[in-house]
């Protein structure tokens, strides 16, 4: 009681390669982590799932920016460990892509470089 614990729900929409589904935790838990340095202590957390509030003047838009963030790069540095599995490789490309789309969707969120097979 009173700990902070990252969740990451699945199964994942989209999401049926296993190698693919490994990487996606991996990243979502970049994400998720990346969130927890900006919440409060739980100083009246219960035993159910809770999430206490932010600290002081970080807005929803600067944390969720630094989160989408970690995960999109997670994602292109992790995208080799597919390997030669096409499968892997595809699902992890289109998740890259909405997690880019909704980088692109945050006010104020400096937007990477977008991923080397991105079309405008």
């Amino acid at each position: 009681e009173g700990e902070k614990y990252l969740c990451v729900w699945r199964p994942f929409p989209g999401i049926k390669n296993p190698k693919a589904e490994g990487i996606i935790t991996t990243c979502v838990l970049d994400h998720e982590n990346s969130h927890a340095y900006d919440l409060k202590a739980c100083d009246k957390c219960r035993k159910d799932i809770y999430q206490p509030g932010r600290k002081f003047g970080n807005s929803m838009d600067f944390t969720e920016c630094k989160a989408w963030t970690a995960e999109y790069d997670c994602l292109l540095s992790r995208l080799k460990e597919c390997g030669d599995d096409s499968d892997c490789r595809l699902e992890i490309i289109s998740w890259v892509n909405d997690v880019y789309r909704a980088i692109g969707k945050i006010k104020k969120c400096p937007i990477p470089a977008p991923p080397p097979w991105w079309n405008k």
